[in-house]
């Protein structure tokens, strides 16, 4: 096993451990208790190089379970392994999300350019839901895609959904005191308003149609 570790063969030196795990159970004396478990941390070491981080972490959360039967020095070193190996998944983990999102950003623009609103939408949707549990909803990489979110609304004329994104977004920058003259600041702002004289002009002719039916129940 040690050989395959040193040319760098951990799939095959783990496959040899394990055996050398097996062996020990099968002929096991108290007195061996400590090797087999420098055997079993050994193995949870290879699953680190290897970047099998979840493999490596139960094994080193089972050598603790182990708590009395395990040296105090080991103790302490085999917690420090399992602290950086929760680290490890945690990194992994998050820049997963980050790749999720940036993906579905991309997508999402894509298809605002070829036409595919609600496609649009849907990307950018899981896009945002990604980059608020990773940023927090304060964060400018969070109104920007709730922009592109909103602009996708505009898009497909469901302009209260859009009135609602905007406003959200303006009193985010309010919030985190964006300067009104900022570019984005006035894009948004300029947005918002043309949301506001669609919303207007789709409800004008429902008010209109109204007042003839109440005039002609009258009559």
């Amino acid at each position: 096993a040690i050989d395959h570790m040193a040319s760098r063969d951990y799939s095959v030196a783990v496959n040899i451990l394990n055996d050398v795990l097996k062996h020990m159970r099968s002929k096991y004396h108290q007195k061996d208790a400590k090797i087999a478990i420098c055997v079993y941390d050994l193995i949870a070491d290879l699953y680190f190089l290897q970047k099998k981080y979840e493999k490596a972490l139960n094994i080193y959360s089972d050598i603790l379970d182990l708590d009395k039967k395990v040296a105090p020095a080991k103790f302490r070193a085999v917690q420090k392994k399992e602290a950086k190996t929760v680290q490890r998944i945690t990194e992994n983990k998050t820049q997963k999300l980050f790749d999720s999102a940036d993906e579905n950003l991309d997508l999402g623009i894509v298809n605002m350019k070829i036409g595919t609103y609600e496609k649009a939408t849907e990307c950018f949707t899981k896009a945002l839901g990604t980059m608020q549990m990773t940023y927090g909803p304060s964060h400018q990489n969070v109104t920007i895609v709730r922009e592109h979110l909103a602009d996708s609304f505009i898009m497909q004329a469901k302009y209260d959904d859009a009135k609602k994104a905007y406003e959200g977004i303006l009193a985010t920058f309010a919030r985190i005191k964006v300067d009104p003259n900022d570019h984005r600041f006035i894009s948004v702002t300029k947005k918002l308003k043309y949301v506001k004289q669609k919303i207007i002009e789709e409800r004008r002719p429902k008010d209109s149609f109204k007042k003839i039916a109440q005039w002609m129940t009258v009559t």
